[in-house]
């Protein structure tokens, strides 16, 4: 075995390394890593309680909602969220596109929610305005308006947890695709006061 041959290219290796790292720069860092991702979800962690805290926060606890979490129809589709509405029952079944931050999973929870404000008279979509255009608006200014109160009751909640008794039960949350959710909905007994389907593109 060669000792000078193998010493003599160990230390090339090192100083081509150094070398490179020189003129390239370091890799980024740990925190530049992390930044960079996007922080998708899996199964909509935490819906059924942002639903609870911003059900009370927007006064919509009246409403009976089911909750939906699943894949969209294909990946290249822009649909993020879905809600379904009886106006005469109070009832919707609102379907989450899964994989979303969970700020995301959030905003679009609070859009499908401001949908059924908007069937339940909560909010009147102004004359000559579209619906879907309005509770874009809508959306974000209750979200500005209501994420830190909504925050608030959240960790009160987490607090209270298994040392009170819950004042009701947390919603479960299926997991259907989208089209699956589609075929559910629509295989329930229609009504005349049933609205149109409504999503966040």
């Amino acid at each position: 075995m060669n000792w000078i041959a193998i010493r003599f290219f160990g230390c090339l290796a090192i100083g081509v390394a150094g070398f490179l790292k020189v003129i390239v720069g370091p890799g980024p860092s740990m925190d530049d890593q992390i930044a960079a991702l996007s922080w998708g979800t899996a199964g909509c962690p935490g819906l059924a309680q942002q639903l609870v805290a911003w059900q009370d926060q927007l006064l919509l606890n009246h409403w009976e909602f089911e909750l939906f979490c699943g894949p969209a129809e294909s990946k290249e589709s822009l649909l993020l969220g879905q809600v379904h509405r009886d106006r005469e029952a109070q009832a919707a079944q609102i379907w989450i596109r899964d994989g979303l931050t969970i700020a995301y999973q959030q905003v679009v929870l609070v859009h499908e929610l401001a949908h059924a404000g908007v069937a339940g008279d909560r909010w009147w979509v102004p004359h000559g305005r579209d619906e879907e255009e309005y509770v874009e608006e809508l959306e974000e200014v209750l979200y500005r308006r209501h994420r830190a109160a909504v925050r608030q009751k959240m960790l009160q909640a987490a607090r209270l947890r298994g040392s009170l008794p819950a004042s009701r039960p947390l919603p479960q949350v299926r997991y259907l695709d989208q089209p699956e959710f589609l075929r559910e909905v629509r295989t329930r007994a229609s009504s005349p006061a049933r609205t149109p389907a409504a999503g966040r593109p």
